[in-house]
Order: structure tokens, then sequence, then C-alpha cells
């Protein structure tokens, strides 16, 4: 697969210069001896013993010489001559980020089908309204426009919402180019971006309101004045995680509740069904949540 992902950042592209820094986080099979074959100026094999993802990340994200920098796993692959396409594309724009949709292929069932990433122009709204997702593959960045962002190395889960919204909240702008641009496999092996199945799920989404809320601040400070559309997707994002953690901790939930009012004090609840939405106007959005509790926690039970 690795050497599938490296052949496909060239395939079609031949229009711009590549660079392919490849991170050998300490393999332990003929990963090594394969890069060493590499007879390929453009590709730059670097060794380290079995440091984690992250350390390994940042490492390549230091060694990198380019404009503009693309993360890859190494069980993905690029769509050819798409990378010319984000290139060319943010460039034209002159915007700090480049996205597209991508595929998703599931290796053991040979199903591939299209994740569809919707189109803006301001990174913060797009993510924070979970509009544009995480996954680093469908990215192009500016290189300066991320500059000095680190990975964070003690995460061992969510190390792509934590590298994302920190690289939001510098009020980043982006464009969409309305194709696929990579192809992300979905398989047994595990897989360095994501090992969070066994962690207790109300961290994960503590960590995640944390996130936000500070990303909020950090784009005030930024920018100075926010806009409504900023404002109104802070909220939000808060909202969808926060509303997650009431059947774990109702005590959280209702601390990062008057966060989300914080951001924005005339925030309405988004809601999937018309009566909740009823409800909400009726009792107002905390007492829902208190009526609601004792199913959402029956639900998590079963």
């Amino acid at each position: 697969m690795v050497q599938e992902a490296i052949e496909s950042c060239f395939a079609g592209n031949e229009g711009i210069d590549v660079e392919v820094v490849v991170v050998d986080d300490g393999s332990t099979d003929s990963t090594r001896a394969y890069l060493e074959g590499i007879n390929d100026k453009r590709v730059r094999p670097l060794f380290q013993k079995h440091q984690g993802a992250q350390v390994a990340r940042n490492r390549g994200q230091r060694a990198a010489h380019g404009r503009t920098i693309k993360h890859l796993d190494d069980d993905d692959y690029l769509l050819p001559g798409m990378l010319q396409r984000q290139y060319e594309h943010l460039v034209e724009q002159n915007v700090d980020v480049c996205y597209g949709d991508f595929l998703k292929q599931d290796v053991e069932e040979s199903e591939t089908w299209r994740f569809r990433n919707a189109p803006h122009t301001d990174f913060f709204v797009a993510l924070l309204s979970k509009e544009l997702n995480r996954l680093q593959l469908a990215l192009l960045f500016d290189a300066e426009a991320i500059h000095g962002i680190k990975w964070d190395e003690s995460l061992d889960y969510l190390q792509d919402v934590d590298f994302m919204v920190r690289a939001a909240s510098r009020g980043l702008s982006c464009a969409k180019l309305d194709e696929p641009v990579a192809l992300h496999r979905i398989h047994g092996s595990s897989r360095i971006s994501d090992v969070r199945q066994s962690t207790d799920p109300a961290r994960r989404l503590t960590m995640r309101c944390t996130w936000f809320y500070e990303a909020f601040l950090a784009l005030r400070k930024h920018v100075g004045t926010v806009t409504p559309e900023q404002r109104q997707a802070a909220a939000t994002g808060l909202w969808r995680e926060a509303h997650k953690l009431a059947p774990f901790d109702w005590a959280r939930f209702r601390r990062w509740y008057d966060r989300v009012l914080e951001i924005e004090p005339t925030f309405t609840p988004p809601r999937e069904h018309t009566i909740l939405s009823v409800l909400d106007r009726a009792v107002g959005p905390v007492l829902a949540e208190r009526i609601l509790n004792p199913l959402r926690k029956a639900r998590l039970r079963r």
C-alpha cells in the first residue's frame, strides 16, 4: 500500500514539482528495504525508531520544502492528476486550503462510494459546521498558512480533529474542487490515524468540546471580529458535542451549553425531528434535553 501511495503522488501531476517525504516510524516488515531501494530524488525517506504517528507527521512536516503540504496515510492514495488540480485551484483562488471530495473503499467488500464535502470559503465555518470531513487526504494546505502548527504528540486519537481545529482558528480561507481527489481505504488492519474505539466516550466528547470552544476564542483573538456565520458554526459545533455528553455527564453538558450561549445568545439547536424543535420552543433546549435524557441513557445501555 505504501508503494501505491507514493506512486499516486506523481501520477498525472507532471505539471508541478512534487516532493514526497515518507517517514518510516520504526517499521518491522520489508518497508524500510523498499524505501531505501527507491531511486528517485523526489522521494525522501526518513527513518526513526517507533515514536508514534504524530512524531512522524511533525518530522515529515518540518522536512517538507514545498509551497503546499498534503498529509497522506500510507494506506490511502491520490487519484491521477488531482494533486496538480488542487494546487492550481489553490493558486487561482488565492486561498489557504483547497479540498475536494474523496472516495471510500471497503477493501474486504470490494465496495467504493463517494464522500462529498460541502463547498465553503471559510475553513472555520466548514469544519465547525461538520460539512467538511476531518480526513487529511482530501486537503491541500498552503504551507505558510499552517506554519508552526504541530501535531499533538500526546494524543492517541482525534489528532486530526485537533490539528484541523487549530488551523481553522487562524481564520483560513478555502475553496472546494468539485471532484474526488483521493481514495480512503477501509480495511481490517490498524490505522495510525485512529485508535479511539476503546476510549471513554465522555472524555472524547469533552476533548472535542474543549477544542471547539478554544478555537472560537483563538479565532476571535486572531481576526478581531467574528462573522455571524463563524459564530453560528462555533455554537453549532459545540452544541453537537455537548448534546452527546448529556447521558454521560449532565453537569458537564450544562456547563458547555452555557458556553454555547456565550458564543451565540440566540442559538437554537439543530434538530433532526420537528417534534424536538417544537419541544425546544415550548420548554427550552435544557428542559427538552432533560426530558429526552432517560431515553438516551436507555438506548446507550442496549
